[in-house]
């Protein structure tokens, strides 16, 4: 029997860096991580994802690895190889990725948005398989979104990628967005405004630091919010439910735009869905009688943190195949 082959996928985001060794039917050897620095310097993500993907290389050197595949945080130029980001990384705009990639590995280098990345992942080896018509929101820092139908990306104009994370859902909301619109879906839902709007409670209520148990506004997290919840705290619970019904209307947004057979929620914030779900689905099953959003089936990512590293091999893999 023939031994497999292998590709190395890669999940650049905003805080770390995912390199993995994944097989071509989809099994993954090694992955490893490495958060990034706080401080952002134009190579600082490249030289992370050189330096995991150089020790898989050098640690597996025995094995047949065909190729790299990147999912990399924000908008990127696929055909030119280049990053683009702006705005959640602009030490990052308009830097080349795939060709000083491709020179330190000695491979081929293909280069996807992480959310598509993601996606691919999931509709690979995750909770989107058998899908024809899949959706998936990932939900951490920001909001990313992609949509795969029958097996393809969907691509914009100038093979854009759509950003449904900045669809606005509430414009009376205040919240400006580095977007240029006031209460997009991601400045409203995404894992940062959520701290954001629970830092506002502790500003107007000093007295609520000392139930999350933490000295001052810039120690509040998630989990503390979530633990207060957890125990019935009264302001953690209008902090929940007000995250689950913004993101309730940005998920019937997409369902009534391409009432797909299933959505895939990934990201950190996926980790407490159990908390958010019961008003997620108060607000579409209140609005369902246009499409059949009842129908739709809603639920969590099955591959954790890795569904980029999965879906990054798997874009280079499709390249391939469209090379052939």
């Amino acid at each position: 029997m023939s031994q497999p082959s292998y590709v190395i996928g890669v999940d650049l985001g905003g805080t770390h860096a995912r390199v993995g060794l994944i097989s071509t039917n989809g099994k993954a050897l090694e992955i490893l991580e490495k958060a990034l620095p706080s401080s952002r310097q134009p190579e600082t993500g490249l030289q992370t994802v050189i330096e995991l993907t150089q020790s898989l290389l050098s640690k597996y050197r025995q094995l047949s690895i065909i190729g790299v595949g990147s999912g990399v945080t924000g908008p990127v130029n696929k055909q030119s190889g280049t990053v683009i980001n702006p705005y959640t990384e602009p030490a990052w705009q308009y830097r080349p990725f795939v060709k000083p990639l491709q020179e330190a590995c000695g491979l081929p280098v293909v280069l996807e948005n992480d959310a598509d990345a993601a996606a691919l992942g999931e509709y690979w080896q995750g909770n989107g398989q058998g899908a024809e018509r899949l959706y998936v929101v990932t939900i951490g820092t920001g909001i990313g979104t992609s949509f795969i139908d029958h097996g393809t990306v969907y691509r914009g104009l100038d093979g854009a990628h759509p950003e449904g994370g900045h669809h606005v859902i509430d414009a009376s909301s205040g919240v400006h967005c580095y977007c240029g619109m006031v209460g997009c879906w991601e400045s409203l839902a995404s894992g940062a405004a959520f701290l954001n709007f629970a830092r506002q409670k502790a500003v107007q209520n000093p007295d609520w630091l000392k139930i999350l148990a933490v000295k001052d506004i810039h120690h509040i997290n998630t989990p503390t919010i979530i633990q207060a919840a957890s125990q019935g705290d009264e302001t953690a619970m209008q902090l929940v439910e007000q995250e689950g019904y913004y993101l309730g209307l940005g998920l019937l947004n997409v369902i009534s735009f391409f009432v797909p057979d299933k959505v895939v929620l990934c990201g950190g914030m996926t980790r407490y869905f159990n908390l958010f779900e019961p008003y997620i689905r108060k607000v579409i099953n209140g609005h369902r009688y246009m499409v059949p959003a009842g129908l739709v089936t809603i639920q969590i990512d099955s591959l954790d943190y890795y569904a980029g590293v999965y879906g990054a091999a798997y874009a280079f893999l499709i390249s391939q195949q469209d090379i052939a």
